[in-house]
């Protein structure tokens, strides 16, 4: 380890000690110090396979108006190359950031930024908008929740200025094809709910968009996302935008029902719909382009005694998922593994149906007072 390497370091080691001095000091509801070690074995690490170590530090503030977090793990389970020289030499460690957001709320408003975990509101295993593994990008959340009605718009940005590549490209002049780097790329997420009793049933929408990671008018406007689409490549407006871009455009509905011990929900996702499927395959009317594209989800759980129940099943007709390069995709096909899309696996010239039984057993026992 050079040396400026170890002053880095050190004065990183000495602002995490100031900030474990001073929590108990701060005026804040809670201030809370997380740190996590372990072993493991994988056999999916892209550089090796074996055992390996990880370290992760979570630190978190929370005050009445401002919430400030981040959390950050060291491993060498291979699945990245070393972060820098010195990190090699201690065992090919590499740093991740999981978290770092800062976040502003008064009463039922709320509004994020940062490098953000990815979840729905809503709990199921198959859900259709937003993956459940709660991956993390840079993104910015606005979020309100009465009691009786609920709005969030999310923005996720998934590719921004990245050096990675497809692992092919355009065709170039001298005949040879180019190597495309990951096209910047964002998606835009809005949920409008309203809750009557212990029910909740709503709308959600989803933009996918390429050729820049973040747009404004998505994030901003509660305008459902199609006629924003429909604005940007209309023909002869002041906000068309050039080069032929059509958004990916997604809605579904949802409907959630939470009482007590017990919960369920059913999620609807549409892409494209349309009345192929009331016509016969080889019938001259029915659209080659725009085939129907639906997604769902239902099940639900039930907390016992002795621990919990739950049945979740989710299906899809076809993927559902924004271009990169080439700019057109055949949904009745697995995309590449190049292309950066979280889908229901599908096999061509099927749908799929997928169903999932979930058991958690341990109970709660009340110790006696005094």
């Amino acid at each position: 380890m050079s040396r400026t390497q170890a002053r880095r370091v050190s004065i990183l080691a000495l602002v995490l000690a100031l900030v474990l001095a001073l929590a108990p000091s701060l005026s804040a509801d809670e201030v809370a110090v997380g740190l996590e070690a372990g072993a493991g074995y994988t056999s999916e690490g892209t550089t090796w396979a074996g055992f390996y170590d990880l370290a992760r530090l979570d630190l978190g503030f929370t005050s009445a108006f401002l919430d400030l977090g981040f959390a950050f793990h060291v491993t060498n389970d291979g699945r990245y190359d070393p972060s820098d020289g010195w990190m090699k030499e201690i065992g090919n460690q590499y740093f991740m950031l999981d978290e770092g957001f800062t976040r502003l709320h008064a009463g039922a408003l709320s509004f994020e930024g940062g490098f953000l975990r990815a979840l729905s509101s809503i709990e199921t295993p198959y859900e259709v908008f937003v993956n459940p593994q709660g991956h993390s990008s840079l993104g910015m959340v606005l979020d309100y929740e009465g009691s009786t009605f609920q709005y969030e718009s999310r923005w996720i940005g998934v590719n921004i200025r990245s050096s990675n590549t497809y692992g092919y490209g355009p065709q170039e002049s001298d005949g040879g094809q180019a190597d495309q780097t990951w096209r910047d790329k964002g998606v835009n997420y809005r949920l409008l709910s309203v809750k009557f009793g212990d029910w909740r049933v709503g709308y959600e929408e989803s933009t996918v968009y390429i050729d820049r990671a973040f747009d404004p008018l998505y994030f901003l406007s509660p305008m459902p996302s199609i006629l924003t689409n429909t604005l940007l490549t209309q023909g002869g407006n002041p906000w068309e935008q050039g080069g032929g871009v059509n958004d990916n455009s997604l809605m579904g509905l949802f409907a959630e029902y939470r009482s007590g011990p017990a919960y369920a929900e059913v999620q609807l996702l549409i892409d494209d719909i349309n009345l192929n499927f009331m016509l016969p395959k080889d019938s001259p009317l029915a659209s080659s382009m725009n085939l129907t594209k639906l997604a769902w989800s239902l099940g639900g759980r039930y907390r016992f005694d002795f621990g919990t129940l739950g049945f979740w099943h989710g299906g899809a007709t076809a993927h559902t998922f924004a271009a990169v390069y080439p700019t057109s995709y055949d949904p009745m096909q697995i995309p590449p593994p190049d292309v950066n899309v979280n889908t229901i696996p599908y096999e061509s010239g099927c749908w799929i149906c997928e169903i999932r039984a979930s058991v958690s057993l341990g109970g709660r026992t009340r110790l006696p007072s005094g």
